[in-house]
């Protein structure tokens, strides 16, 4: 329940909060929101896929520029038919090395939708192979994904939370039902 309620507020406040962040250079935008839809392949500096050891979640990390000139991290958990999407400005953190000596490059990330901070970030070991680091700092070994695989993506990770804030939004609109006596 817990991550259908994240998920309607995540959908609400993703068109205003993306681009409530401002730009990051200072001037003003065309775009005044946008959706993960909305980012093209052409604007993608990262993408790494991995599952987890029980091969049930699938995580997809990315850093692209968005189109208000923001650059921002994602993190996106897909399992079952949902997804957990933490996405913002980011600022470079310390790296992190794991027990098996892998080094990933850590961002610290405002959240869009919730304006709460996470630290995630990835590894890239050569052209194929990746690793992804959730907000729990453990690392998932995967592959590095080309800009159109990870707009793919992210047009799926946006059509799941728009589904599941429509499925929320009716919940909630019954349970304001008041009973007539």
């Amino acid at each position: 329940m817990k991550k259908r309620v994240f998920a309607v507020i995540l959908t609400a406040v993703m068109a205003m909060s993306l681009s409530a962040c401002g730009s990051s250079n200072g001037s003003s935008s065309a775009v005044d929101e946008f959706t993960l839809s909305d980012v093209t392949a052409d604007k993608v500096s990262v993408g790494v896929y991995a599952k987890d050891e029980d091969m049930e979640d699938e995580y997809v990390y990315a850093m692209f520029a968005g189109p208000d000139g923001n650059d921002y991290a994602c993190l996106i958990d897909f399992y079952d038919d949902s997804a957990d999407v933490t996405c913002g400005t980011y600022t470079e953190a310390d790296p992190e090395t794991d027990e098996d000596g892998i080094e990933y490059k850590v961002y610290d990330v405002v959240d869009a939708y919730t304006e709460d901070e996470y630290s995630f970030g990835y590894s890239k070991i050569d052209d194929s192979t990746g690793y992804v680091m959730d907000t729990s700092y453990t690392g998932y070994k995967g592959i590095m994904i080309s800009g159109e695989k990870v707009v793919e993506y992210l047009s799926k990770a946006q059509q799941i939370l728009e589904a599941d804030a429509a499925e929320d939004t009716a919940d909630v609109a019954f349970t304001e039902v008041p009973n007539e006596q």
